[in-house]
């Protein structure tokens, strides 16, 4: 958004993905901004899913690494996933999705950007 009219802008491909998904977005003071999502990894095995974080600059989107703790990529039933993200401030950010490790079942993930990284905070199940 340029203040007048939306325009559509490029956001980095995740190195060896078949694809990815951006599931949610929020704005942050100044010009910034978070996405967050999953992409599919390129491997033999499926689905090898993780988290997808990128941060908006005020000119491009540029990929930030997250933890994606599904497990390893030989397990079918692994994936990471971030469906919500809030920005408070420019060292404050949260993301929530969910993860399974070698089950079906999820579980729920909360990370958080400390200004310099994110990181995986405890989550009651």
């Amino acid at each position: 958004m340029n203040g007048r009219a939306w325009k559509q802008v490029v956001s980095p491909r995740p190195t060896r993905s078949r694809g990815s998904t951006l599931t949610a977005i929020a704005a942050g003071p100044g010009d910034t901004a978070w996405a967050v999502g999953y992409y599919f990894a390129d491997t033999d095995v499926d689905p090898a899913v993780f988290t997808l974080t990128e941060r908006w600059d005020g000119r491009s989107w540029r990929q930030e690494a997250s933890p994606s703790p599904g497990g390893s990529v030989i397990s079918s039933a692994d994936q990471s996933l971030l469906q919500a993200v809030c920005v408070t401030s420019s060292s404050d950010a949260w993301s929530a999705g969910s993860y399974s490790s070698g089950s079906p079942l999820g579980k729920i993930l909360i990370e958080r950007w400390d200004g310099r990284a994110w990181a995986q905070l405890p989550a009651t199940h």
